[in-house]
């Protein structure tokens, strides 16, 4: 009998690959794996008795990942003639698996709470296997590790602070007291998590996986209104190391949910002389709606990569070749839109016909306030537009005058919508206000480019911009439905690119590279507004944007 295990796996390190390898060497089990792109199809052919039991092996040994999408299962009528894939080493150095988690669990065990329990796949080990606590600077001695970390987590109970040496560096952890200003965490318990926080099940999900990511989550209602916060919410993660991870659980028992990472002096440390060979690396990500995993922070990546992305003076075109290798689109027709909250943007075109980037659009920012408003007068419209405006907001308008946007020297939406929030007198960021406007739906503005007959280097005409806004504040329309307005119409402006170039040079699918794309409620909007059935693209490892 032969069986076919087909995995949806959305990234090109291969820990996936070896974790099934491991589980079919230790079953003893014959096997093919092919792989073609984010498609992995495993085969093994055996016994109907030995194949159940490596099914549940496979339950029970195989960890969940960020970017494992999809797994199907069925029965095929033999084994693929010649393997597509060759093992390799892995790429990076991963959290413990679910093989040393049951071993570390079980009392019965030899390593029963031993936090350098290690193998070929997970956590690094060290030469020295034994944790030195200590409080005052005098070595503190315990019987075994259950009742060191026991021990300790009285200590963090009790307010002392603990410095602590784990495989991904060396921190200071308190017990979490909410204050005025956003923290980074460390979730000691995934099922107490929404007492405080809001999270999707795929955020859920994403914080337990063998990656351990951080994550930013919001703060629940009830929590921000009990301690009377005015921050949104805070930096997540779990334990990526035994240590952490054994140290969690005896702060669950004490009902401690989180500890909060702290620049201060610490009461009390556990380190081990020797240093890690090697360290892992905690990826900060967020998960799109649509269930798009995007990495802010990452190292796990094949770092040729670095190289490729560092070939080209334009950061939006060496992440825009990173995307196009990562995803295998080298031979495909692609558009590929940049926005970024600290680069210049750039849409550009890619084809295995031309060879090269095509650049599609090019933004040039204002020297000033004056000199938009001068360029608004000179039409009757316009002059008329904003003598209303100067008579009903004059303050507004006085202050827009003398504001310097000389600063604002990256070409982007990100500083048209500061010059909109400067005009406008509003208080808060564009994107800020749209984010907290309860309608799904805001005004049109106008996003335009200047007439002309070719579809690259076209000029964006960011006064129809500006006076679209105005107009709506002249009407009474909220600051936060305008916002909403502007972040909306910026989706329906990249879907009418997409369209107007599609019908000159059929695309194969569109790209979205730069920050502001790892937002939800810009990639909702652009979602909604790309009607057609493009294929969008994101960098798989690679991060969403290089700070």
């Amino acid at each position: 009998m032969v069986l076919n295990y087909s995995f949806e796996y959305l990234s090109n390190n291969n820990t996936l690959i070896n974790f099934l390898i491991r589980i079919a060497d230790e079953s003893n089990i014959p096997f093919e794996i092919v792989r073609q792109n984010s498609i992995i199809d495993f085969y093994c052919e055996a016994d109907v008795d030995t194949l159940t039991s490596f099914a549940n092996n496979i339950s029970t040994d195989l960890p969940m990942s960020i970017f494992l999408k999809k797994t199907e299962v069925k029965e095929v009528d033999q084994m693929p003639k010649k393997t597509l894939f060759e093992d390799r080493q892995k790429e990076f150095e991963l959290s413990f698996c679910p093989k040393c988690l049951r071993e570390v669990e079980d009392e019965s065990s030899l390593n029963y709470y031993n936090p350098f329990t290690t193998c070929d796949l997970c956590v690094p080990s060290t030469k020295q296997n034994q944790l030195i606590y200590s409080q005052d600077n005098q070595e503190i001695h315990y019987e075994n590790y259950k009742e060191l970390f026991v021990r300790v987590a009285q200590k963090i109970s009790e307010g002392l602070r603990l410095k602590v040496q784990t495989h991904s560096g060396t921190f200071v952890f308190k017990k979490y007291e909410p204050t005025d200003y956003e923290p980074k965490l460390l979730c000691c318990d995934l099922l107490s998590l929404s007492k405080t926080f809001v999270a999707s099940k795929e955020e859920l999900i994403a914080l337990a996986c063998i990656e351990k990511p951080q994550i930013k989550l919001a703060f629940n209602a009830i929590f921000k209104q009990k301690h009377n916060l005015d921050i949104e919410g805070a930096n997540i993660n779990v334990a990526n190391d035994l240590i952490l991870y054994l140290l969690s659980r005896e702060l669950t028992e004490l009902n401690i949910e989180f500890l909060q990472y702290v620049n201060e002096d610490a009461d009390i440390s556990l380190n081990f002389n020797e240093e890690p060979r090697e360290k892992i690396f905690v990826p900060k990500i967020n998960i799109l709606d649509n269930n798009q995993v995007v990495f802010l922070q990452n190292s796990n990546y094949e770092q040729s990569l670095n190289s490729m992305y560092h070939k080209f003076d334009d950061k939006n075109k060496g992440q825009f070749m990173v995307l196009l290798h990562e995803n295998n689109l080298l031979d495909k027709t692609i558009i590929n839109f940049y926005s970024s909250s600290i680069d210049d943007d750039n849409v550009a075109l890619y084809s295995n016909n031309i060879g090269s980037f095509l650049d599609i659009l090019n933004y040039t920012l204002p020297k000033s306030i004056e000199d938009i408003f001068k360029r608004i007068e000179e039409d009757e419209i316009g002059k008329k537009l904003l003598g209303n405006y100067k008579k009903t907001f004059p303050k507004e308008y006085e202050y827009a005058l003398s504001y310097d946007i000389s600063y604002l020297n990256k070409k982007s939406i990100k500083s048209f919508w500061k010059i909109v929030q400067v005009i406008l007198g509003f208080e808060q960021s564009v994107l800020d206000l749209a984010t907290s406007c309860l309608l799904e739906k805001g005004p049109r503005i106008d996003y335009k480019r200047f007439e002309q007959d070719k579809i690259y280097n076209q000029e964006f005409d960011f006064l129809k911009l500006i006076r679209s806004g105005i107009s709506f504040k002249l009407a009474g329309v909220e600051s936060n439905t305008i916002s909403l307005g502007y972040v909306e119409s910026y989706a329906h402006f990249i879907a009418l690119i997409v369209d107007d170039v599609n019908s000159e040079i059929p695309l194969d699918g569109i790209s979205l590279c730069g920050d502001l794309f790892a937002n939800n409620l810009i990639s909702n909007f652009i979602y909604k507004s790309i009607t057609k059935n493009y294929k969008i693209y994101y960098n798989k490892d690679f991060v969403i944007q290089v700070s």
